[in-house]
């Protein structure tokens, strides 16, 4: 049983204005959004009165934020540096710049504008584009920024300019619902989702380099395991799983494993960039957001976002905060290190009943399938299995390593000895211990196609 872990440190409401996108500043606490009537707004957060806020409330509940068009309501722990009226319709995509100097925006209006982050003023505008925009992407190298449409199209624009250098058209058979760079690969390379597909791009090439199967599935998000080290893709599916894939395995042919998250779609991924680089967050339609070990394929901690709304976007702060969000809300989680030292003793008391428990879920069993093939016959050997038995034998061989070195101790008679041991068993009501039941896995099966529309299209006409 996973437990529920619920440290936010704000919550912004935004209720009257339906929240579209947002972005994290690399190495400020602020955030810029972008809202359903096409507003931008950058909000600046004071963690340490956020963090009093809790301390001084009688419940120890954080602050509250309502996100009018104009105003803030609520406290004053998050102010707003700028607003302005963006674009016409829906603002679809925002994303700082890797320094965090300029904000790219783009909107329903078909047009992507960059503005100064400190003022907002818009400093350039590209032209209108042939189809509807649904993500863009900044690259630390180079001046790039890349555009994925409702049309399947990637462009490359010149991030200075807004104007179009790169084409490639038909990538996906329908909309690019995530874009992810190839760095330090190549910074040229990027890595797309769309439709039931994934593909390996070069922006100067007019084909994918590597297109994966038919997945029989959405691939809603992406991510790398590991940004600084692209050799694990994450991709949230339809069917409330996250595929796991290996290009060095298999060029992206397809899929290597699964790990189950949820019933409902994974909307939302993103790297835990822990220490171990082991850890993953994904965020679903039913308002949760779960954090996974990708090595055991267990969900290892779940955090309720909201009941009625789902979890679109995810994001880390520069100081490592998860940012959840969904239409109607925000909230920004407290640091790993507040949620760890909160209570060492319960601590020691959860981990004490989670190792007597040792049932998944029959759902999260049948799913992973560990890093080999998704097909695989599951004759593999089980490896935790076959360390417990060395385990024992090695304590075996101690034990009687050491009963034989004692060779100084004085020589009981046999007779006593058995006397002693005929006295013991007299007297004792003991049972044996029972042998633990060995946990068999279920193989997985490729399941069929979601008939629900996800992705992009919910904002169909927006």
């Amino acid at each position: 049983m996973v437990k529920s872990v619920p440290v936010p440190l704000v919550d912004l409401d935004f209720g009257t204005d339906p929240l579209f996108s947002f972005s994290a500043h690399p190495s400020e606490n602020a955030l810029v959004v972008g809202s359903g009537t096409g507003q931008v707004k950058l909000l600046r957060y004071d963690v340490e009165k956020l963090e009093n806020h809790i301390f001084h409330s009688a419940d120890k509940e954080c602050a509250q934020i309502d996100v009018r068009a104009k105003e803030l309501q609520g406290s004053d722990c998050v102010t707003m540096g700028w607003r302005t009226k963006r674009h016409q319709g829906s603002c679809r995509s925002i994303i700082f710049d890797p320094k965090g100097e300029y904000v790219y925006s783009a909107g329903l209006d078909k047009q992507i504008k960059k503005a100064k982050a400190e003022t907002g003023v818009v400093v350039a505008k590209s032209e209108i584009l042939a189809s509807n925009i649904t993500k863009i992407l900044t690259v630390p190298n180079k001046d790039f920024l890349i555009v994925g449409t409702e049309d399947g199209d990637v462009l490359c624009l010149d991030s200075n300019t807004l104007k179009q250098t790169y084409q490639i058209k038909k990538v996906h058979e329908d909309a690019v619902n995530s874009i992810n760079h190839y760095v330090p690969k190549s910074d040229y390379q990027f890595v797309t989702t769309g439709s039931t597909t994934l593909s390996h791009i070069d922006i100067r090439k007019e084909q994918p380099l590597h297109q994966s199967e038919d997945q029989e599935d959405e691939l809603l998000c992406s991510s790398w395991l590991d940004p600084t080290n692209p050799n694990t893709m994450l991709c949230g599916m339809g069917e409330g799983v996250v595929t796991v894939w290996r290009p060095e395995m298999n060029d992206f042919a397809d899929q290597i494993s699964r790990v189950r998250i949820s019933k409902e779609p994974v909307e939302s991924l993103i790297s835990a960039l822990d220490s171990e680089g082991d850890h993953f967050w994904a965020g679903s339609f039913d308002g949760t957001v779960s954090r996974v070990n990708i090595r055991s394929g267990k969900v290892v901690e779940k955090r309720v976002h909201s009941e009625t709304d789902e979890v679109s976007f995810l994001d880390l702060d520069h100081e490592y905060r998860l940012i959840s969000a969904g239409m109607d809300r925000l909230t920004i989680w407290k640091e790993a290190g507040d949620v760890e030292s909160s209570s060492d003793e319960e601590d020691e008391k959860d981990f004490d009943e989670s190792a007597k428990s040792e049932d998944l879920s029959s759902e999260e069993e049948e799913e992973w399938t560990g890093f080999g093939d998704d097909e695989g016959s599951g004759n593999e050997p089980d490896v935790s299995s076959a360390s417990f038995e060395e385990e024992i034998d090695s304590d075996s061989d101690s034990a009687s390593e050491n009963s034989d070195s004692n060779d100084d101790r004085p020589v009981v008679p046999l007779i006593e000895i058995k006397e002693k041991l005929l006295a013991q068993l007299e007297d004792s009501d003991e049972e044996p211990p029972k042998k633990r039941k060995k946990h068999v896995k279920k193989e997985t099966k490729k399941q069929k196609a979601h008939t629900q529309e996800h992705g992009i299209r919910k904002f169909d006409g927006l």
